[in-house]
């Protein structure tokens, strides 16, 4: 079992402070038998004292997470993972923003109605950058020991 806190501080005007929060995150893995390993893990995105679009606000989020470990020998294995994040009314974190995948966060850099070039419409799918949704995603790998 593993956990993380931790507390962003921003010295800015209260109602435009949209980067201080607090933060945790707990993990636990499990072995189940010889060859398999059962993973959870909880992620709280804590409210932030503003917003310079809309004073404040609720931002809050959380992330639930789930994984299936399996060992072939001591240097192979096989990993199925699923998460689910949780945005509030005014959130906006999503998942995979730094891992493989397509992430669809526009950034608040433009409405949901704008592209980001002929037939491509990862900003423009109605999501008005993704405040208020609960995205989830489900991941498939393999690793191999050198």
């Amino acid at each position: 079992m593993s956990g993380i806190f931790e507390k962003m501080w921003r010295n800015d005007i209260a109602a435009f402070n949209e980067r201080q929060r607090d933060g945790y995150y707990v993990s636990a893995l499990q072995k189940l038998g010889p060859d398999d390993d059962v993973m959870g893990a909880w992620a709280h995105a804590a409210n932030t004292p503003g917003d310079p679009g809309a004073g404040q606000i609720d931002n809050t989020a959380d992330m639930l997470a789930v994984g299936l470990r399996h060992w072939f020998n001591p240097k192979t294995t096989i990993i199925a993972s699923y998460a689910h994040m949780r945005n509030s009314s005014a959130a906006h974190y999503a998942l995979g923003a730094g891992g493989h995948g397509v992430t669809w966060d526009c950034k608040d850099g433009g409405p949901p109605t704008q592209n980001l070039s002929p037939g491509i419409s990862l900003i423009g799918n109605g999501t008005g950058c993704f405040t208020g949704t609960s995205p989830q995603a489900f991941s498939l790998g393999m690793t191999y020991d050198f």
